[in-house]
């Protein structure tokens, strides 16, 4: 509770005693009853309806510095991106050239302050068209140049433009960088990776071991 609520809460209450402790005194303060009375409602409903207030406010602060850091933002320049914002919940809406400034819309939105949660509805729509085939060789012609992901084995297939990888990486932030580079393809629309670690496997082999 803020500390303008607890105030009025406060005045709310030694409104409605003064009313209580008025009510049965005489002709002399007959009308005492109706002005603690009245005062008594008003200051109530503003008590009701001030963490209204404060949430609608909250949502157009939100949405305004969503806004902001999307505009400023080089990687989403010429995109088309509504956001909308109830009781701290981020949506994202609209139209994105490449998978890549879907991620970064999202990021932004999360490292927002005062956000709780996002829902990313954009759509990607390429304006190059590119076939699942010419996806899939850009992808190996990514892995081959870093060897981190050559080690990986990493084996992916690609339909309608989902992208869906598996491999062994040897760096906990592999998968996640390998994920970006994959999403600046053109044609690209999902990625999903299934990961495995191999200094988790190695340890669970050496425990093997000593057991």
């Amino acid at each position: 509770m803020s500390v303008k609520d607890l105030i009025l809460s406060r005045e709310c209450q030694e409104a409605v005693n003064n009313y209580s402790s008025h009510r049965w005194i005489g002709t002399e303060k007959m009308f005492k009853p109706t002005k603690y009375l009245l005062k008594a409602a008003v200051l109530c409903c503003l008590a009701l309806f001030q963490p209204q207030a404060s949430l609608a406010a909250s949502a157009d602060r939100i949405k305004a510095d969503v806004e902001t850091r999307i505009a400023a933002s080089e990687r989403l320049k010429d995109t088309r991106i509504e956001v909308h914002v109830e009781e701290r919940l981020v949506v994202l809406t609209g139209e994105v050239r490449l998978y890549e400034q879907k991620l970064v819309s999202e990021r932004l939105a999360w490292t927002t302050p005062g956000v709780f949660e996002v829902d990313n509805e954009l759509r990607v729509v390429p304006r190059v068209p590119r076939t699942d085939t010419a996806i899939a060789r850009k992808i190996r012609d990514i892995v081959y140049k870093h060897e981190r992901f050559r080690v990986a084995n990493v084996v992916a297939d690609v339909e309608e433009g989902r992208v869906r990888l598996n491999g062994s990486f040897l760096g906990y932030s592999d998968p996640t960088d390998l994920k970006h580079r994959i999403a600046e393809i053109e044609g690209v629309v999902e990625i999903d990776i299934s990961a495995r670690f191999l200094a988790r496997l190695e340890n669970a082999s050496g425990n093997i071991g000593v057991d």
